[in-house]
């Protein structure tokens, strides 16, 4: 019982002391990011793996995957892991962040997956295989653009929680069941998400009134 609450109030430090740091980063680097990142649980995480096993083009079983927004990596890691014939790379804006998720990739000894730092709406996306993600919506719906401009066909896109405005879904899978409501996987396998998506919403426009004659 002793060497239990020891561990236990071990972790609570060692989280105290992650979250001041972060705290402090913010306050010296003026990058204030609220809420604080979410780690993907261990659920969501296989079910998005599951996703990406059964979505992918046939034979496609490299190529290069992307956790946009990474923080501490355990959703990168968990990808590596379950790829590893593929080069998975995080990357998110945080130095903090960015340091904890290479710690946690060296202790695992996983050499298919590197952390860097990026600005998301600037990155390159023209020869990623595969994106995984948990980001918030007003980030998707900046991103809209750039994806859908830049990404092949062929290319994966699994969201977590908050769809990808103005795509229609691939697949949706039920995830973990919170209070009020059941949190979404949504998986987008282009060009035919892109394609239903610009289909509906041409479905959805309201009809053209009739210019009137000018003639009397």
């Amino acid at each position: 019982m002793t060497v239990l609450f020891s561990l236990l109030i071990s972790l609570l430090i060692l989280c105290l002391l992650v979250f001041f740091a972060w705290a402090g980063y913010v306050v010296i680097s003026g990058l204030f990011v609220w809420p604080p990142p979410i780690p993907t649980s261990p659920r969501t995480r296989r079910q998005i793996i599951e996703a990406i096993r059964k979505l992918r083009p046939p034979g496609d079983t490299g190529g290069l995957i992307v956790d946009p927004g990474c923080g501490f990596g355990g959703l990168a890691l968990g990808l590596a892991r379950a790829f590893p014939e593929s080069e998975v790379v995080g990357i998110d804006l945080q130095p903090l962040l960015l340091m904890v998720a290479r710690l946690r990739a060296r202790l695992l000894g996983l050499r298919n997956v590197t952390f860097r730092r990026g600005n998301l709406f600037k990155e390159d996306y023209r020869k990623v295989r595969v994106i995984a993600c948990y980001l918030y919506g007003n980030v998707m719906e900046q991103l809209y653009a750039k994806w859908d401009t830049e990404l092949q066909d062929g290319c994966l896109v699994v969201t977590n929680v908050h769809a990808m405005p103005h795509w229609s879904p691939t697949e949706v899978i039920l995830g973990t069941k919170l209070t009020f409501l059941t949190r979404r996987i949504y998986a987008y396998r282009l060009p035919e998400a892109r394609i239903r998506g610009e289909a509906g919403a041409r479905l959805h426009e309201p009809p053209v009134a009739p210019r009137k004659s000018l003639r009397t």
